[in-house]
């Protein structure tokens, strides 16, 4: 890389500014031209490498980051750490890692961390994405910066260069560099990609085929970030997610809008798949009832009356025994149902009911409702669903798998917080009543 071009680069980044910054050292070619460049560049900087202990030379590859910022006079910080047996293990290190990089920088008062990502690892980074059915957001590929965590921030000085041409510059300078074994073999997805298919698109494509990629990407994520800007300006954040207004969504042609979601998600829940069939049933939503969700593992989008809601999947809870007299608890509050001594005393309000004793007789049951459950309620002299009860009193559809039903051998007597059933009123002949009380648990924003 030109002088003048790495210090545009390193301008653009601010960290011309910054206090100091801390790098990631693995040891390779691309971490040792970042700290060497940054070092002489006069920003103030500390080398760190996480040892993972997985390959033979890894305590070499440690070895030679401390004697590299030992010859430059530069502070090194190298930890050792296991990976769980199971799992993503390649995860699990990046994860590691960048909570690593930025305890030191923390540590020290700093907000950036630097990292050595090429154009090279750009385009291996958007053909996987490509191959995974990305949309425009994944193909934008990394950015130039990025927060990682509270307070600090990511960059990648080298975006803009291959690596061929960080290999020349430091073969030019004279500045050794280790070799990672692994990456000489087909066991990862970016190897194949980076020994099979970037090459035969470089020959295709002859030379800066890699820049182009890589510039083709920064576009497209150029776009993608004006599109983000509007998606966050219209965002309603709310105890239960993140809600989007479905006019604006709709007012939007069908890739806009699709790439709006995918913003969306990564902005929000960055852990849901963002895949094109992923995002077109979320979009499908937008025509369904409300009430209507799409579950994403950890994360449900679900559509009330006016919004797309992106928020956590419904706490999974399937009911427990209740005993007159005792306390129960729930994940979502707690229920009270005590005998009454003496004449009834007729309460009624959202919280509270009265019930005749004869319609409490056990086994009874506090659980979520169910599609298909029906009660008589009080009053009234026909069955109706609960789904439309709970229409009818307004229940969001992003509140409902809260909705809890307290039945009598295996009949609704109390819709809970809404309607007692026609069997268990208090009429002038009942000699014995139940208070119920409940006490929902106060959620986040103070939503009961």
């Amino acid at each position: 890389m030109r002088p003048d071009a790495f210090s545009a680069a390193l301008d653009s980044l601010g960290l011309i500014s910054e206090p100091g910054a801390v790098v990631g050292v693995s040891g390779g070619v691309d971490s040792t031209v970042l700290l060497r460049l940054l070092h002489g560049a006069g920003v103030p900087v500390v080398a760190v490498h996480v040892d993972y202990g997985l390959r033979p030379e890894s305590g070499a590859d440690a070895a030679f980051v401390a004697a590299l910022a030992a010859e430059l006079g530069v502070p090194s910080v190298v930890r050792r750490v296991d990976l769980p047996a199971e799992g993503n293990r390649q995860q699990a290190a990046r994860d590691v890692r960048y909570a690593i990089f930025r305890e030191v920088a923390l540590s020290r008062g700093w907000t950036a961390v630097a990292v050595g990502h090429t154009a090279t690892d750009q385009a291996e980074t958007v053909l996987m994405h490509w191959i995974r059915g990305a949309g425009a957001a994944g193909l934008g590929g990394m950015r130039e910066a990025r927060p990682v965590g509270e307070g600090v921030r990511l960059v990648r000085p080298l975006l803009g260069m291959s690596r061929e041409a960080v290999e020349a510059v430091a073969n030019a300078q004279g500045w050794a560099w280790r070799d990672d074994a692994s990456n000489a073999t087909d066991a990862y997805r970016r190897n194949r990609v980076r020994h099979h298919v970037l090459p035969l698109l470089q020959a295709e494509g002859g030379a800066g085929t890699v820049e182009r990629i890589a510039a083709a990407a920064r576009r497209l994520r150029t776009n993608t970030d004006d599109l983000g800007a509007r998606v966050e300006r219209v965002a309603e954040p709310r105890p239960d997610g993140v809600a989007l207004p479905l006019a604006a969504l709709a007012v939007l042609p069908e890739r806009e809008a699709l790439a709006a979601l995918a913003w969306a998600l990564a902005r929000w829940r960055p852990s849901a798949a963002r895949t094109e069939p992923v995002l077109r049933q979320i979009l499908s939503l937008l025509d369904s009832q409300p009430g209507s969700t799409v579950p994403l593992g950890g994360t449900t989008v679900w559509r009330d009356r006016q919004h797309l809601v992106l928020g956590p999947a419904p706490e999974r809870w399937e009911g427990t025994a209740v005993r007159l007299g005792e306390t129960t608890g729930t994940p979502f509050g707690t229920l009270y149902a005590a005998p009454v001594t003496g004449a009834p005393v007729l309460v009624s309000s959202r919280w509270r009911e009265v019930a005749a004793a004869g319609a409490l007789a056990e086994p009874l049951e506090l659980r979520p409702w169910r599609k298909g459950d029906r009660l008589r309620p009080l009053g009234l002299r026909g069955e109706v669903l609960v789904s439309d009860l709970l229409t009818n009193r307004r229940v969001p559809p992003s509140d409902r798998h809260r909705q809890l039903v307290l039945t009598s051998r295996g009949e609704i007597v109390w819709v809970v917080g809404h309607r007692l059933a026609e069997a268990a009123r208090v009429r002038e002949d009942t000699a014995q009543t139940v208070a119920l009380r409940w006490e929902p648990v106060e959620r986040p924003g103070g939503a009961g």
